[in-house]
């Protein structure tokens, strides 16, 4: 991603952010999943990779984990002034986006940093969201291992009340 599309001050972001066993929707559990539409499941993160096993529609697998590989963060632009890292930030300035976690909340980035923690997501005007890929990691009853980037394919992971 090109820094030149930011004009914060502080533009360094990380242009590939791998954010491993995140789930990230909201209430996102990796458990027992329900297939919704055949999804072939793969030995490695690589649609390149090998086909292990195929899920069909209505089969149930169980999520392991996953990885959120934000390849483009957002942006967003503060709307008062906050303390993130320790430091006072003006209103105005801006953060990267990382990992969505569900409902508008996404992982923080502030000046070559990751902002632990953040939870002012209600003081940030969104300008772009982040560009990312979830790959999933599922076992079948047969006790197949494998990796899909179609989390969609997949029923049961939000789990709120």
């Amino acid at each position: 991603m090109a820094s030149a599309s930011f004009s914060a001050p502080y533009s360094f972001h990380p242009t590939s952010f791998e954010d491993y066993g995140v789930c990230p929707l909201e209430c996102c559990r990796y458990r027992e999943w329900t297939v919704n539409k055949t999804t072939a499941l793969r030995a490695q993160r690589s649609d390149k990779a090998p086909v292990v096993f195929t899920a069909k529609k209505n089969d149930t697998v169980n999520g392991l984990t996953g990885v959120v590989i934000t390849t483009e963060a957002g942006q967003a632009k503060l709307l008062k002034p906050l303390m993130l890292n320790g430091e006072r930030v003006k209103k105005g300035e801006f953060v990267h986006l990382l990992t969505p976690l569900g409902k508008n909340n996404y992982k923080i980035w502030y000046r070559g940093k990751r902002v632990r923690d953040f939870k002012g997501m209600n003081n940030l005007e969104i300008l772009r969201p982040p560009v990312s890929v979830w790959w999933v990691k599922v076992k079948n009853d047969k006790g197949q291992i494998g990796w899909s980037n179609q989390p969609e394919h997949f029923d049961g992971k939000e789990l709120c009340p």
